[in-house]
């Protein structure tokens, strides 16, 4: 599960409504350089409804296209539903630092480059984390902010020794600990 954090944690921050993206870059900067730091973007796609059809990745702007290029390939292949968040995404794109585009931009690339097997288990994990009461969700976010704060050889040397555990006992740490188990 460690190696699935960050995605999942990427996930849920993908998932929050509204979350807000810090200061915008200097006009001129990003795809759409034509907008000015006031300016939230075309808007239509945040306007758009969700069961409104989405478009082929023929159908993306130019921009929008350099925005979603990890996705390029299985584009066409996402549901609707899926397609439109992405977008709506995309359109924050103008507002958010260069170090959250970096980010964002590898985050899409690890996410892009998991199995079909390995998506299943992240949005599964997803689903769980959605259902948890906001407390448990918020406790989960805290451990999580503890654990990646740690030495990078820490948190290896944490991660060996989940691996190597049994599931009882991997069931009994979270039992203690108040994590829902998997």
């Amino acid at each position: 599960m460690s190696r699935y954090l960050p995605g999942l944690l990427v996930m849920f921050l993908l998932c929050l409504p509204g979350v807000a993206f810090g200061v915008p870059p200097e006009p001129g900067q990003g795809p759409f350089p034509d907008r000015g730091p006031g300016d939230r973007g075309r808007g239509e796609r945040m306007m758009m409804p969700m069961d409104k059809p989405a478009p082929d990745w023929a159908e993306l702007t130019r921009a929008e296209r350099a925005i979603l290029a990890p996705l390029a390939e299985r584009w066409d292949d996402l549901p609707p539903h899926r397609r439109l968040h992405l977008l709506r995404v995309a359109d924050r794109w103008q507002d958010m630092t260069p170090e959250q585009r970096a980010r964002f931009s590898g985050d899409l690339r690890r996410l892009e480059s998991l199995s079909p097997e390995e998506r299943r288990q992240l949005h599964d994990q997803r689903r769980r984390m959605e259902a948890m009461p906001e407390h448990e969700r918020r406790l989960h976010r805290e451990r999580l902010e503890h654990f990646q704060r740690l030495p990078p050889d820490e948190r290896e040397r944490l991660r060996e020794r989940w691996l190597q555990m049994s599931p009882e006992e991997r069931q009994a740490i979270r039992e203690r600990s108040g994590s829902p188990g998997r």
